[in-house]
């Protein structure tokens, strides 16, 4: 039986396994971007980058977004249920980390 693209299981141990360490890698490079960008103010994103004062509170609002999701897979900020119920935290990255093989 073929599962996505993998014919075998050392194929979809590895295929799992660049998912999650590429996954890492990326979430960890937003994490540190975002760190860095959530000291900016407002006016220093204006000047920074030439953006109008609404275009850069619209780019601080995407970046918080960005902020969100890496809080999300560290396991830092609460997902799922409704009303302050059922939410829970879980920390992806520990979760997988056994994927990563060493890397």
């Amino acid at each position: 039986m073929t599962l996505g693209n993998a014919t075998s299981p050392g194929q979809l141990n590895a295929q799992v396994g660049s998912f999650a360490t590429q996954l890492r890698d990326l979430l960890t490079d937003i994490g540190n971007f975002t760190l860095w960008f959530s000291g900016l103010a407002l006016t220093d994103v204006e000047t920074l980058f030439g953006l109008s004062a609404a275009d850069a509170a619209t780019m601080q609002t995407k970046v918080a977004y960005l902020a969100n999701i890496n809080g999300v897979y560290m396991g830092t900020i609460q997902q799922g249920g409704t009303g302050g119920t059922g939410a829970i935290l879980f920390n992806f990255n520990s979760g997988l980390s056994s994927l990563w093989g060493g890397q």
